[in-house]
């Protein structure tokens, strides 16, 4: 499934400069994996969920998201459940027609759940970034990167505090799994 694209944290922070912004912690020329461990022994170990975002291949940083909305939030209203189920179509056939499925439902929705994010992630992931196909608009590189980030953030708000440490360092640990996936 996933393929890791970058031997260095330093190549993710130059393929994706926005990421800079989001760490604090320097790369010094450690490999991906083990920058994240760093960030996760750091007091600023949210970070290792916005380096992941980055580091995982668009489709894979969707899934990742969408996997961490259900496995913290058993009880979804059914607009989150429509906007989380649009994005995990788009991960199980990356197309154009799920893509603009996927932004027809998120592109006017209050951006406050997890779930619109999902989907918007998953709308950016390509194609045309509006639903103006008069005036198309790519999405930049890094923005399902962000999205995924972004929506990490809100996801991690829901949680009691208490559980966000422990969160954290699952979700970071589910994305090296995930990467690690194809090595063998």
């Amino acid at each position: 499934m996933a393929r890791l694209r970058f031997s260095s944290a330093q190549q993710v922070v130059e393929a994706f400069p926005c990421l800079s912004q989001d760490l604090t912690l320097a790369t010094n020329g450690d490999e991906p994996f083990s920058y994240i461990d760093r960030l996760l022994q750091s007091p600023q170990q949210h970070e290792a969920l916005a380096f992941c975002a980055f580091l995982l291949p668009r489709r894979e940083a969707v899934e990742w998201f969408c996997k961490a909305i259900r496995s913290t939030s058993p009880s979804l209203g059914n607009k989150e459940v429509k906007l989380l189920n649009v994005a995990e179509e788009w991960i199980k056939s990356p197309g154009e027609t799920t893509r603009q499925k996927a932004l027809s439902a998120s592109l006017n929705e209050s951006k406050d759940t997890p779930s619109v994010w999902a989907a918007l992630a998953a709308a950016w992931s390509g194609g045309c970034m509006t639903s103006d196909a008069d005036h198309p608009v790519p999405p930049p590189n890094h923005l399902t990167g962000l999205t995924v980030k972004l929506g990490m953030r809100v996801l991690l708000a829901y949680l009691p505090q208490t559980r966000q440490s422990e969160t954290i360092v699952q979700f970071a640990r589910s994305a090296i799994l995930m990467l690690n996936e194809d090595k063998t």
